[in-house]
């Protein structure tokens, strides 16, 4: 029997549409809201690939595609804000995420992967230009 919903979600476009919502409200977002908006934008970004493996779209390339760093940052980030820890990283299983403050107040969200120290504003940004350089590649976009 197949599942049915009473809503219907879209597939894997619908969860593309859904993962660039979520930049978009993060470039827009109050300082005090970014973490959260980039933890929401690296667990639907991630899971972007489990879409397109459930329906069977470009299986050989989503399977490189996986490989790619900013892609494996985006697992360890997804996992470690949705589940406090990594079993399985892709790259360290403990990235540690905080807050770098700046003069006047300004904060950056930062993570500490392995030996990399990054801005997590910038792996979401290379995130989404690697998704739309990817299913553009595919011809899906």
């Amino acid at each position: 029997m197949e599942d049915k919903s009473l809503h219907p979600i879209g597939g894997w476009k619908a969860q593309y549409e859904r993962m660039m919502r979520w930049h978009e409200r993060l470039k827009n977002c109050e300082d005090a809201d970014k973490e959260d908006f980039l933890f929401v934008f690296f667990q639907n970004s991630y899971h972007l690939l489990e879409w397109l493996e459930k329906e069977k779209v470009a299986i050989e390339p989503v399977k490189g595609f996986r490989k790619r760093k900013n892609i494996k940052r985006c697992r360890d980030l997804c996992n470690t804000t949705k589940h406090g820890k990594l079993d399985k990283p892709s790259i360290d299983g403990s990235p540690w995420i905080f807050n770098e403050y700046k003069g006047d107040g300004l904060v950056a969200e930062r993570v500490l992967i392995g030996e990399e120290m990054e801005d997590l504003v910038h792996i979401a940004n290379d995130c989404v230009n690697e998704w739309r350089e990817f299913l553009q590649a595919e011809m899906l976009l």
